[in-house]
């Protein structure tokens, strides 16, 4: 409602692990689906350790906005027309209130939250699976990509020459350097999209093996009985 986006606006302290699991509760049965405790807690640890991931993963706190843009450009696309209005005055808010933090705020912002979460280590299947969560519940992060915003490529050392001549670049070949690039201003993060399509699609070609085996086995079924038939 655009009551409870107004609220979301106010200065307020980050909420602790047992609100937090309240509101998700109130949001997950505002359907007429029920979920009994077991399934409730699992769905909680889901998404806690998904949304710790992405925070882990973020290799900068201005990362944290991109991310959230995300998150709500996938909402859009979910819910229907007159729910679009109140996703826009979210990005309209979210845009005002973090564009002109200065990077030591939003750096504080993902510490928060990162000590927020730091006791959680929920092993979760699709992501042993992904290969994105090690065995002891920590998460794997990716040392390749694009670099955060006015930072070099590692390795690189520049020494400013006097008399007006030009600067010398060097460039010492580190580990994975070559795997880094500098930040685009028009890039955006690719975290904050789904973390469970490929466990999705896992489950879709599971479910398609069945069909297949359960056919053969029908086939093969018939076929011995048809010819038990002719004997």
């Amino acid at each position: 409602t655009q009551k409870s986006t107004k609220e979301l606006k106010k200065p307020q302290e980050l909420y602790s692990s047992a609100s937090t699991r309240q509101i998700f509760e109130r949001i997950a049965h505002s359907s007429i689906m029920r979920l009994s405790e077991s399934s409730m807690d699992k769905l909680y640890d889901l998404m806690t350790t998904g949304f710790k991931y992405q925070v882990v993963s973020c290799k900068c706190g201005e990362e944290l906005y991109e991310v959230t843009l995300n998150h709500l450009g996938a909402l859009r696309e979910m819910v229907s027309p007159d729910v679009i209005p109140l996703i826009e005055s979210a990005t309209t808010m979210l845009t005002r209130a973090y564009t002109e933090l200065p990077s030591g705020s939003m750096a504080l912002l993902r510490q928060t939250l990162l000590r927020n979460l730091q006791d959680r280590k929920v092993k979760v299947s699709p992501f042993l699976l992904d290969g994105i969560q090690n065995t002891d519940g920590s998460m794997v992060l990716q040392m390749q990509g694009m670099l955060p915003p006015s930072v070099q490529v590692p390795g690189q050392i520049t020494f400013k020459l006097s008399g007006g001549e030009e600067d010398q670049i060097v460039h010492y070949p580190l580990p994975l350097s070559d795997k880094c690039e500098v930040h685009h201003p028009d890039a955006r993060s690719l975290l904050g999209h789904n973390l469970y399509l490929k466990s999705q699609q896992r489950e879709k070609e599971r479910v398609a093996r069945d069909v297949v085996k359960d056919a053969a086995a029908k086939a093969k079924a018939t076929g011995a009985g048809s010819a038990a038939s002719f004997t």
